[in-house]
């Protein structure tokens, strides 16, 4: 099945989308903007911590399922 793959893969783009969007907010702040903050850095920052925050839906991936034993359809209902 690829709708796993291709789930982690929406996640990851909202992610990147999402950082991209705090970098563009935090670039457009005055303050920062007249800081010298380096803002490759702070975008950087955004889109890893947006890209984790994406996928931690899934994380419980880790500790369901066979971990507890809860088999394919617990896993499903816990995860949705």
């Amino acid at each position: 099945s690829t709708a796993p793959r291709v789930d982690n893969v929406t996640h990851a783009l909202a992610g990147v989308l999402m950082g991209e969007a705090a970098a563009a907010w935090v670039a457009r702040t005055p303050r920062v903007a007249s800081s010298g903050i380096d803002l490759a850095v702070v975008r950087r920052a955004a889109i890893t911590i947006g890209v984790i925050g994406a996928e931690l839906p899934d994380s419980d991936l880790f500790y369901s399922g066979d971990v507890l034993n809860i088999g394919q359809l617990g896993y499903l209902l816990h995860h949705r």
